[in-house]
């Protein structure tokens, strides 16, 4: 144990939240010599990642059949990669799966508080303190308020649903549900032979309607764009897109080009391997780096097939059905809308006085400080950004960031005039992009490979890569040329596992190519038949197979 690890043995942060961000929080926090304790509002880890068959308020859960949309190697922490033999893209169980077994890797539940709600954070009377934090027991309603030396906010923003309303919405006769109720779809008298519209063509809409196609009368795509740019989870050689596109090599030569003939590049390969103009999915006014791409394998095949037909945005409600913009006043009738229209950002069990978000701004340093604390490095939010890539490793490096500060293992935070130029240049830099008018809405958005390059260098932990070059050229190579992965993280800096790291990046093909193999190794074939005793993978497969239902 080094110096600054028994410098800081009894620091103790609050952690709120134990799904992905909240668990990564707590490991980084033991791996730094800092106690974490843990809150978490349900009985079990894992987050929004935990199937749960109903629908609980202020909670989370993806759909019986979601699948990640980002492959595995992408998507692991930086020193725990997945087993060889789960898929690139992994049915939620699988995911969730990884994250328990995480958890006990690090023995991270012992540091959990399970069904305890924070009700409150406040300042301490004297805020260089740190935070007082108000936790119900909701096993026997028991409160108490307790002191820790730092926070970190986990808990995501899937939790408040946002649905907008429509003239003459009042007047429907069908249902109106937000994608947030949404558990399973095949077995569920809502949608089977019924005419649905999914308003909203984020990856939630996109999944929705990718489920209820098969089995739905008619499903309607509706958005005020009348499209979006849609990426299938593999590319040329059926290699996951995101291992082919995020890499320093492709990203480098794509951000020497003028942005406008970045997008025309982007835009000409996607359409190459989806059709966007034939199958209606170009949206109007929308280069492809003004909006988050859907990851969706199933939406082209159900447009040629009929089931699924693009719309624009809704312009009213009649008692049944909705009118379409610029479809002329035609009613198209229905008895389902799933408004898949995203989450509010909120964060109400943090008094005004400690984070205000009154003006609707969220003012956070590289979208994790708040300059406006008495101590900045003292109040995390972790996981919020929204990338053209995976989540986990953000969390992680932005936990690792937060810890090192913590423990001063790295540069301290800039001054508070500086911090708040970088969030007014963030902002301008949303503004050029997505407009001005936008601004809140993509207000997280960041590009994977460059925000955790830029977290990296805050925190010391960022390669470097042409030193390589000399040292170890095919670690150079693997670097620049392959897919930038989270274990360039572990390479040097605190906490550096540079022998793990070094393998981890030179066997990414390996690591890809591992659940193809036609001839399982011996460990490969005993590590299935355990997970296949007593599992649900099988029946699930099944549901994720609609192909089936259209003419059963």
């Amino acid at each position: 144990m080094d110096q600054s690890t028994k410098s800081n043995k009894n620091k103790i942060v609050c952690i709120i939240g134990a799904g992905i961000s909240g668990m990564v929080t707590a490991k980084s926090c033991l791996e730094y010599g800092i106690e974490p304790v843990v809150y978490e509002r349900t009985k079990n880890l894992g987050g929004l990642w935990r199937f749960r068959e109903l629908v609980e308020p202020g909670q989370g859960s993806v759909m019986r059949s979601t699948v990640v949309n980002s492959s595995k190697v992408m998507t692991a922490f930086s020193d725990y990669p997945f087993p060889d033999d789960y898929p690139n893209f992994m049915p939620n169980e699988l995911m969730y799966e990884y994250l328990v077994n995480y958890g006990k890797e690090f023995q991270l539940e012992s540091h959990v508080r399970f069904s305890h709600d924070v009700l409150r954070i406040e300042h301490a009377k004297d805020p260089n303190d740190g935070y007082m934090v108000t936790v119900k027991d909701l096993n026997n309603d028991f409160i108490q308020t307790l002191r820790y030396d730092a926070v970190a906010v986990c808990s995501g923003h899937h939790h408040t649903p946002k649905s907008p309303t429509f003239p003459g919405q009042e007047t429907f006769q069908g249902k109106i549900i937000h994608s947030h109720e949404v558990r399973s779809i095949l077995n569920n008298e809502d949608f089977i032979d019924k005419r649905i519209v999914v308003l909203g063509i984020g990856n939630s809409g996109g999944d929705v309607a990718a489920e209820a196609a098969p089995v739905a009368k008619q499903v309607y795509l509706s958005s005020r764009n009348g499209g979006t740019w849609l990426l299938r989870r593999t590319g040329l050689g059926g290699q996951p897109v995101d291992t082919v596109g995020i890499r320093r090599a492709f990203m480098g030569a794509l951000h020497t080009l003028p942005y406008s003939l970045r997008c025309s590049v982007m835009e000409f390969l996607a359409s190459r391997m989806v059709g966007h103009d034939l199958l209606g999915l170009r949206p109007e006014n929308i280069r492809f780096f003004e909006q988050h791409a859907m990851i969706n394998d199933h939406i082209p095949t159900y447009i040629h097939l009929g089931w699924i037909k693009m719309r624009f945005g809704i312009e009213r409600f009649t008692p049944n059905g909705v009118v379409f913009e610029r479809d002329n006043g035609h009613v198209t009738e229905c008895d389902l809308v799933v408004m898949a229209t995203g989450y509010e950002h909120s964060f109400p069990f943090i008094t005004s006085e400690v984070f205000d978000t009154s003006n609707g701004r969220f003012d956070l340093y590289k979208h994790v400080f708040d300059p406006r604390q008495p101590q900045p490095e003292r109040l995390a939010f972790i996981g919020l950004p929204a990338a053209n890539g995976s989540l986990p490793p953000i969390s992680e490096i932005q936990s690792r960031w937060f810890c090192l500060l913590l423990t001063g293992q790295c540069k301290p935070l800039p001054s508070v005039k500086k911090m708040f130029k970088k969030i007014e240049n963030d902002r301008i830099w949303v503004a050029d992009r997505f407009g001005a008018d936008r601004v809140d809405h993509f207000r997280f958005e960041v590009e994977m490979m460059d925000y955790m390059d830029m977290v990296a260098r805050s925190a010391g932990l960022m390669p470097n890569i042409f030193i390589h070059m000399i040292k170890d050229p095919r670690l150079w190579w693997s670097l620049v040329f392959k897919p930038c992965i989270a274990a360039q993280y572990r390479i040097k800096g605190p906490g550096a596992k540079p022998k793990q790291a070094r393998k981890l990046i030179l066997t990414i093909d390996e690591r890809i190519k591992a659940p193809y193999r036609k001839v399982r190794k011996p460990e490969i074939i005993q590590q299935q038949q355990q997970q296949e005793n007593g599992n649900e993978f099988d029946s699930k497969r099944a549901l994720l197979n609609p192909n089936k239902t259209k003419f059963n």
